[in-house]
């Protein structure tokens, strides 16, 4: 499931959102805005 996906379902779900929160964090350090 993507990440916007599981958000918009578990939208009262801290637990969840901060889940998705840090698996989405380690996906982005992967892809650097600035090099």
């Amino acid at each position: 499931m993507e990440p916007i996906d599981v958000v918009l379902m578990n939208h009262d779900n801290d637990a969840k959102l901060a889940t998705v929160k840090q698996e989405v964090n380690d996906w982005m350090k992967q892809h650097p805005l600035y090099s």
